[in-house]
């Protein structure tokens, strides 16, 4: 129906609404004048015919009189709409019987009647009636009313259609070319359609629309014109803005950058301040042990000048062998603290990649970090199974390490009391190793776990709290090692930082790339 135009759609309401009830009542009215046709011009000369042959051929039926019986049934048989007459005997035997098969058309009526003679039946007539010819007639009649709808619709459709170019089709092309100029823009042309029915009110509303369509685009004009030049001057006023903010963000980048370095060395000098001061014990007692050692000798040369006894020969032998124990001890522990420190800080200035087990880097870590540690009164606790090793930076995973383990003695403990820093990990799949730094402290915050990775946020700010120190270790996660960082806290229920390493770290990224989006 869309795609129908009006004169067609016109066209077909009014075939389908003259030529449809039409039908259906020509059929309803010649189907009842064909019943009564039936009942006028058959059943009832039927009945007559059944009930005359019934009495006429009792008396040759009972004298078997052929002739007389084909008489009677041949003088019923001159009506053409009689198609058949049976007389039979009694016994079914046939007495007379006539048709004329090429009356058996349309529809047949049968009617019989017994046959008396002597208040006794003797036999039976049967008789059969066409009412082909009634059909024919009533077809006919219907023929002919179709063919006056016919014309009937033609002529109406004509003066419909001449009507409906005339009074519609006409007008509405003109209103459609009309508003097709609006669209294009031709304001100039007024609408007109000289009529006082609906189309000439749309006319009129569209000459109406046409004027203040005229009247909103000047003025749209206008406002473009004062519009251009607004942002004209915002666009200028913006881009010195950006110049500006661009300035103080380089600026801004650069102090995070020098702030970020800053607490890097403050962290590699307080870790030589610690290892510093835990040399002093072992040193200190080695050059006493020296310095004994030099005042027995002393001692010994002049026993020998004055004449050894055994006695003073075994005490002088026992001190320097416990001595000599003493001092190795000290210097050993001396060398491992130099070995390990020498390690960790050439890890941590280089940032070479080598492979190396995160159980011996850990380790490491908290044996540097030992001295620092031990002020206080919280204690750390690995699970580092063997075997987990990686390709990546030892350097940056320690400072990673440190910071933790600082964030937590500085954040999560109150003072004065003690806690419990655990260290774990595991490879939970192929390639990739999870470590958790977990705290039993009191917990973070809601409204400040979303910001703790963000740079200069802290909450303990003028406390010796740079707020750099989360943001080092998620850069270092994220970009150096590959991997990433989420925290898990519930305020009196203590903090978990858990990360996720790959097993074989990413290239490293040239410098000046974003370490976070």
């Amino acid at each position: 129906m869309d795609k129908l135009t009006l004169r067609q759609i016109m066209m077909l309401v009014v075939v389908l609404g003259i030529v449809g009830p039409a039908l259906i009542l020509g059929y309803v009215l010649l189907h009842d004048r064909y019943s009564q046709e039936v009942d006028l011009r058959v059943r009832r000369p039927m009945t007559n015919y059944a009930e005359m042959l019934a009495q006429s051929s009792s008396g040759p039926l009972w004298s078997f009189d052929h002739a007389i019986g084909s008489q009677i049934v041949d003088s019923v048989m001159k009506n053409t709409e009689v198609v058949s007459i049976v007389i039979e005997a009694d016994n079914h035997e046939k007495f007379v019987s006539h048709e004329i098969p090429s009356r058996r058309v349309g529809d047949l009526l049968r009617e019989q009647r017994p046959i008396f003679y002597a208040n006794s039946q003797i036999g039976t007539v049967k008789i059969e009636v066409s009412a082909g010819l009634i059909k024919q007639g009533i077809l006919l009649d219907f023929f002919k009313l179709v063919a006056a709808l016919v014309l009937q619709v033609a002529l109406s459709v004509g003066l419909i259609l001449m009507l409906l170019e005339r009074r519609m089709v006409r007008p509405i092309m003109h209103l459609r070319l009309s508003a097709a100029k609006l669209a294009s823009g031709r304001l100039d042309e007024a609408v007109t359609v000289r009529r006082q029915d609906e189309l000439g009110k749309l006319a009129q509303d569209l000459d109406s629309m046409r004027i203040s369509l005229g009247t909103t685009l000047t003025e749209r004009d206008q406002l473009n014109a004062s519009l251009e030049q607004r942002v004209q001057e915002r666009t200028q006023a913006l881009q010195a803005s950006n110049e500006e903010l661009s300035s103080t963000l380089d600026q801004l980048q650069a102090s995070q950058r020098a702030l970020v370095q800053k607490e890097k060395l403050a962290s590699l000098g307080a870790l030589v301040s610690g290892v510093a001061h835990e040399l002093n014990t072992p040193l200190g007692v080695s050059v006493t042990i020296a310095s004994s050692f030099q005042d027995q000798n002393k001692a010994l040369e002049e026993a020998i000048a004055h004449g050894l006894t055994r006695s003073a020969l075994n005490s002088f032998h026992e001190r320097y062998v416990n001595g000599t124990a003493l001092l190795v001890q000290n210097l050993q522990r001396a060398a491992t603290l130099v070995t390990r420190f020498k390690q960790v800080s050439t890890d941590r200035a280089s940032e070479q990649r080598r492979k190396f087990q995160l159980k011996d880097v850990v380790e490491e870590v908290i044996f540097i970090n030992a001295p620092s540690f031990d002020k206080t009164p919280h204690k750390i606790t690995l699970d580092i199974g063997e075997g987990l090793a990686f390709d990546s930076y030892p350097g940056p995973l320690g400072q990673v390490i440190t910071n933790l383990i600082q964030n937590a003695f500085v954040h999560a403990f109150d003072p004065h009391t003690s806690g419990t820093l655990h260290i774990s990990a595991r490879s939970p799949v192929m390639g990739a190793i999870q470590i958790k730094v977990h705290d039993n402290g009191k917990g973070i915050p809601g409204s400040d776990i979303q910001h703790i990775f963000d740079p200069f946020f802290t909450t303990k700010l003028g406390q010796g709290g740079s707020g750099l120190g989360l943001n080092i270790v998620y850069n270092i996660v994220t970009a150096t090692l590959g991997g990433d960082i989420v925290v898990d806290s519930q305020v009196g229920s203590g903090t978990t930082f858990t990360m996720v390493l790959p097993n074989t770290a990413p290239e490293r990224r040239r410098k000046g790339s974003p370490a976070r989006a």
